[in-house]
């Protein structure tokens, strides 16, 4: 390309060029004229760089294909679609290969850098392609139809490391004689090392390097602000032991919910309600969890699926204080929830004259209304 090869002596010339021009005219022309001629090579250059950039180690680039009748190819750099265009479909009998095919000319061929292939049977959705392009996989993922990780060091072949229904899908290849290993390798943030759990909760970490007789790793789960039991362990890769199992850990994680407990249609707080989880008072250094003088709670919650309640003897809650309202909730954060207090009291009395009333039960029809209608008012 002209712009890293040549652009300082091109930039030297034309300086001197201009310079000397000044005290004879025709050099300033031809260092004019060749200035407009590098203005334009650079705008050239900019361009292919910028189709270019993504076909490198330190990007994450892939390939879209239809099977319509357009037969269309999508390449994407990273989150940007950069080209799409239409191509003619090769014969199925035609060998799978990359960086270029057999009889390609050298200055057709790819030039560049691979850290991995993979091919999928289906166009990745955004939640796929957000959560396999930084980690190298564990060859089990769904719909992945060969993987190639390249990390063998072998000059000769590259292994597929892909599995259909627990059985290895063999699609191996041979390298040309024209392709060698580099030392060239993605960044952490690129492509790293690392396992997410499943629906069940299984990980597997595949193809864990080691050296000599033997590397030690440590093992992180992480997820949020979950705490983890044992927060790391420690394993032992080593030609002797290449398999680890049961690795495990136990997520202790507990959250926060906090919340009000207020009279229905009032901003009365109510004090002293206790709470529950699973039908349990959550108490803390031995005393059971109340609302304060502000109706205010907080209690801490364990992990999972669980229900919490506001109940004391003699009130009533609006959805029986219940949180959910029916069934659990699985508590994987913090939550915040508010109670109602939906107890109403009964106010009994007289309003009459005369001494006699005061030793009258009240609510038998035994008083006489002597003084007429009295208006009561509540505040």
């Amino acid at each position: 390309m002209f712009l890293p090869a040549r652009f300082y002596y091109t930039a030297v010339v034309i300086t001197a060029l201009l310079a000397l021009g000044q005290w004879w005219p025709p050099l300033f022309y031809v260092g004019v004229a060749l200035l407009a001629l590098f203005g334009l090579l650079l705008l050239v250059d900019i361009a292919l760089l910028w189709t270019r950039r993504g076909i490198t180690a330190s990007r994450h680039c892939s390939q879209r294909f239809s099977n319509g009748d357009d037969n269309p190819v999508s390449l994407q750099v990273d989150s940007s679609e950069v080209k799409t265009n239409t191509i003619i479909p090769l014969a199925l009998s035609d060998p799978f290969s990359l960086g270029g095919a057999q009889g390609i000319t050298t200055s057709r061929a790819f030039k560049g850098n691979f850290a991995e292939v993979r091919v999928w049977d289906h166009v990745l959705t955004e939640a796929e392609k957000a959560g396999y392009y930084d980690r190298v996989l564990n060859g089990r993922e769904k719909g992945l139809a060969l993987y190639w990780p390249l990390d063998e060091g072998l000059q000769k072949y590259a292994f597929d490391a892909s599995y259909a229904s627990d059985q290895p899908n063999g699609r191996h290849a041979t390298i040309g004689n024209n392709i060698l290993s580099s030392t060239i390798v993605p960044a952490d943030n690129q492509l790293s090392r690392y396992g997410v759990t499943n629906e069940l909760g299984e990980y597997l970490i595949r193809g864990i390097p080691f050296k000599g007789s033997g590397s030690s790793y440590t093992v992180v789960p992480e997820k949020g602000i979950h705490k983890f039991n044992p927060n790391t362990r420690s394993l032992f890769i080593s030609p002797t032991s290449l398999t680890a199992n049961n690795v495990d850990f136990e997520d202790e994680s507990s959250f926060q919910m906090t919340g009000h407990i207020y009279y229905a249609g009032t901003n009365i707080p109510v004090e002293g309600i206790p709470l529950y989880v699973d039908g349990l008072a959550v108490s803390s250094n031995g005393k059971v969890q109340q609302t304060d003088a502000d109706g205010y709670y907080s209690i801490s919650v364990p992990i999972g699926e669980h229900y919490v309640e506001a109940k004391l003897n003699g009130h009533c809650f609006v959805d029986s204080g219940r949180f959910p309202i029916e069934g659990t909730y699985n508590f994987a954060d913090r939550v915040q929830h508010e109670f109602t207090d939906s107890t109403l009291v009964n106010f009994v009395g007289r309003v009459a004259g005369a001494k006699y009333n005061d030793t009258i039960a009240v609510g038998f029809g035994e008083s006489k209304n002597n003084i007429g209608v009295a208006k009561l008012t509540l505040r």
